[in-house]
């Protein structure tokens, strides 16, 4: 039987909890520390006091346009890898 784990962390402020399989705690805990570390780099390009929400928005759309670029790279790539492959054959 796979008990779940609980995992607790503080973003911006707010406390969570996070349940998972044992199996999944490492994973869990990467992904943990990769959202927070998003919302401080998010939060640390704010002058002042802004609300938890505007940060967490913030930090949606800069990980939201590296996911994209991403993805473009990706494609250009599979496309440069097809050409060459055809190039070949």
């Amino acid at each position: 039987m796979n008990i779940p784990q609980v995992t607790e962390l503080e973003l911006l402020g707010q406390r969570f909890k996070l349940k998972t399989s044992h199996s999944e705690t490492d994973h869990a805990a990467r992904v943990s520390a990769f959202v927070k570390n998003r919302l401080d780099e998010a939060q640390a390009k704010f002058k002042g006091i802004h609300p938890p929400h505007v940060i967490a928005i913030h930090a949606y759309f800069e990980l939201a346009e590296e996911y994209l670029r991403a993805q473009t790279r990706v494609s250009e790539h599979q496309a440069e890898m097809k050409s060459a492959i055809e190039s070949i054959l």
